[in-house]
């Protein structure tokens, strides 16, 4: 086997084991250097082997066969902070306020808000009127419970995610 197939496989392995990650956290696993991981991953786009979502500041890697509501799921699980509301609201399936989440997380109010704001465009939760107080509920426990299976997630290095979390939101 040549070098550039060791390469491609090692980085297709590492997106199919850990669908959502970001440019940074592939260069950091590989140990390539930022041109030749752009090399390789735009020749495994080119044939077709992962999906790249490409938002400002911000590149995120899956396999294939991830659907759209999987790959806003899993995006959101690479993120310390929606992880932490996600992982909150599946330990409590009749939901949560915001005071709730904000007293749990011990972050801002407005941050946590930004977050659940995000969490809703992404269909990821829902939000119901319960006399005067809007609980927050995740849209789909068993589309949830499935997707964490079905990839075996699992979250990298936190301080990897608070840094990456930082530049995302600039």
């Amino acid at each position: 086997m040549i070098k550039g197939d060791i390469r491609h496989n090692q980085i297709l392995e590492i997106i199919h084991e850990n669908p959502g990650l970001n440019f940074s956290d592939i260069m950091r696993i590989t140990g390539f250097k930022n041109g030749v991981l752009s090399y390789y991953v735009n020749k495994l786009e080119k044939w077709n082997k992962v999906t790249i979502i490409r938002k400002i500041g911000n590149t995120r890697f899956f396999p294939k066969d991830v659907n759209e509501s999987e790959s806003n799921l899993l995006e959101m699980l690479r993120r310390p902070t929606p992880y932490e509301i996600i992982f909150q609201l599946s330990k409590n399936p009749e939901g949560l306020t915001i005071n709730d989440i904000v007293k749990i997380s011990e972050k801002a109010q407005s941050t946590i808000s930004t977050y659940l704001q995000l969490l809703l465009s992404k269909k990821i939760i829902i939000v119901i009127l319960d006399e005067k107080k809007k609980i927050f509920m995740l849209k789909n426990m068993s589309n949830f419970r499935h997707t964490i299976q079905k990839y075996n997630f699992k979250p990298v290095n936190k301080t990897i995610q608070n840094f990456n979390e930082m530049f995302e939101s600039l």
